[in-house]
């Protein structure tokens, strides 16, 4: 039984991590069905000490990559590595863009679509 637990735990972990992970800024990537983005994002301390906190936003945009006229649903989670802040999810469709204001910690993104679809990503400081 210990075994058949253990099997499954594994097996889970090895479909959780099967999809791609791509860094931020990212563009143009082709996400289907599934893909995680993950920026540092996370200023050194002798920066926050000098400088004020800037605001910050990330970016998503979506450019549908096939030629079938077919509506995409895309949904986009925006997710603090520590997973103590999960913000989403957001519905986007083809040749869309999303912008969320996000603090100075670590974020990353997870999108997934139904149909392929280019992505890019990247953060804005104001």
């Amino acid at each position: 039984m210990k075994k058949l637990i253990l099997f499954l735990i594994c097996i889970a972990g090895f479909i959780e991590l099967s999809h791609a992970q791509y860094p931020i800024p990212s563009y143009m990537v082709p996400v289907f069905p599934k893909a995680t983005f993950v920026g540092d994002g996370i200023a050194p301390p002798a920066k926050k000490k000098m400088a004020p906190l800037a605001k910050r936003s990330v970016i998503i945009t979506t450019t549908h990559s096939s030629p079938d006229s077919i509506p995409n649903v895309i949904t986009v989670y925006i997710v603090r590595t520590d997973k103590s802040i999960i913000l989403g999810p957001y519905y986007m469709t083809d040749n869309d863009r999303l912008e969320v204001e996000i603090d100075d910690q670590q974020w990353g993104v997870l999108v997934e679509s139904e149909m392929k679809v280019d992505v890019s990503i990247w953060y804005e400081e104001y």
